[in-house]
């Protein structure tokens, strides 16, 4: 009875362990997002791994990407209007 005692205890103890790692581990993830939501916008820089990032320079690169799409839809359009595309 004791071994089983001493067993749960141990187990117990290690479970406390576990979720102390787990709430230091979210405690510092949310004071990493409060800190880039204070400093800077925050941007999508790679969808497929979801990296943000609050650097300027990536900022600036997503801009300049964007705009680049959006220039392309532009003339995308342009020419459907010019050949009359009757779905423009």
């Amino acid at each position: 009875m004791e071994q089983q005692t001493k067993r749960m205890a141990n187990q117990l103890e290690q479970m406390e362990l576990t979720v102390d790692g787990m709430i230091d581990r979210i405690n510092r993830l949310e004071k990493m997002l409060s800190d880039m939501e204070a400093s800077r916008p925050v941007v999508y820089i790679d969808e497929d791994t979801a990296l943000l990032s609050s650097n300027e320079a990536d900022i600036r690169f997503i801009q300049k990407k964007v705009e680049g799409e959006l220039d392309e839809l532009s003339k995308l359009r342009n020419e459907q209007l010019l050949q009359g595309d009757p779905a423009s």
